[in-house]
């Protein structure tokens, strides 16, 4: 059944990605689980409890997550960042020097486009 999946994972060993773990769940359980590779320069082999520095790539599982979020109708980009993390909600600024109360409440739209002045 997930013959693909394998076919894909030997092509990527054999262009030299070092470490591979991949899981597919179905209604909540795991039905497939294919784990290569290693995870050092040692050599040491990657195991189901191994973990990956992900850096960035995080982003993009974020947005996928609030996407979906977004078609089913849960969340809109209009809605305040606030509503869902009220510390946002008593926002300051910094400029000319000093700190100030915001003009502008961040939105969802502004986490999306990078855009909400946050470093």
């Amino acid at each position: 059944m997930f013959e693909n999946i394998k076919k894909l994972l030997d092509k990527s060993e054999a262009v030299g990605i070092p470490a591979m773990d991949v899981a597919v769940y179905h209604k909540g359980k795991e039905v497939f689980r294919e784990i290569r590779g290693v995870m050092d320069e040692d050599g040491s082999p990657v195991t189901k409890g191994t973990l990956y520095d992900i850096y960035s790539c995080s982003k993009f599982i974020t947005c996928s997550a609030a996407l979906t979020l977004l078609e089913d109708g849960k969340i809109s980009l209009d809605d305040d960042l606030a509503d869902y993390i009220p510390a946002f909600g008593d926002m300051k600024v910094k400029k000319n020097g000093g700190i100030f109360n915001a003009e502008k409440r961040i939105k969802l739209f502004h986490l999306f486009t990078m855009t909400s002045g946050l470093s």
